[in-house]
């Protein structure tokens, strides 16, 4: 009887583990999704400009909104830092962007 206990008792104990060890896995999957998922982050816009540009790229090939921003600011910010390129550069073209409406007045 005795010898039976012991042998239940070692087989909780691996179950245990087991189980365990399967929850620790589920936590550190979980940690690595949250992770991928916070390599990106929001930027917030006015309704309005977000609305304007939605018109503005309709047929333009572009799947969205976000697309095209993230495009347009990977293009200035890889822009800005050519050799080259001045400040009058950048000035231009925060007036183009102004121009077009995408910045306000007050913005830039």
């Amino acid at each position: 009887m005795e010898q039976a206990l012991v042998v239940l008792l070692q087989e909780c104990y691996r179950s245990v583990n087991f189980y365990t060890i399967i929850q620790i896995a589920e936590r550190e999957l979980m940690a690595k999704k949250i992770k991928s998922a916070s390599d990106k982050v929001t930027l917030k816009i006015p309704r309005p400009l977000y609305d304007k540009i939605g018109r503005v790229i309709e047929g333009a090939g572009y799947n969205s909104v976000t697309d095209f921003v993230v495009y347009v600011l990977r293009d200035l910010v890889a822009s800005s830092g050519r050799p080259g390129r001045s400040g009058d550069d950048l000035d231009k073209v925060k007036d183009r962007l102004r121009a077009l409406g995408y910045l306000g007045s007050d913005e830039g």
